[in-house]
């Protein structure tokens, strides 16, 4: 809810706000490709991985500055839950150049979807 509240506002997301991406396979048609339905997407098969962000106040004190995304913390799981190891310092790492967006790549999307759930 913080971060739908801020992403409706169009403002940057705050401390408190939790974000979850689910990775999924594409169904396979018979020819080996990906099957699409009918707004042009992929049509979604299994869990493959899922991807988290996270933010409260303190977590970024004891990140290096160069990895600093004020208090986000990122990561990856596998589809059973399990940790990818060392993804943290990637995440960090791939995220500062994003401090604009909240540190985010989809913040206009979330932005956009959240308006439209208003």
């Amino acid at each position: 809810e913080t971060a739908l509240a801020a992403a409706r506002a169009d403002q940057p997301l705050p401390d408190g706000s939790f974000l979850l991406v689910a990775n999924f396979s594409a169904v396979l048609g018979e020819d080996g490709n990906p099957i699409t339905g009918p707004d042009g997407h992929f049509l979604p098969g299994d869990p493959v991985s899922f991807t988290a962000a996270a933010r409260e106040p303190g977590w970024g004190d004891a990140i290096p500055a160069l990895l600093r995304n004020e208090n986000w913390h990122f990561n990856s799981f596998m589809a059973d839950g399990t940790p990818n190891a060392g993804s943290q310092a990637n995440c960090l790492a791939c995220h500062v150049p994003r401090a604009d967006t909240s540190y985010l790549f989809t913040h206009a999307e979330l932005t956009e979807t959240a308006k439209q759930e208003n």
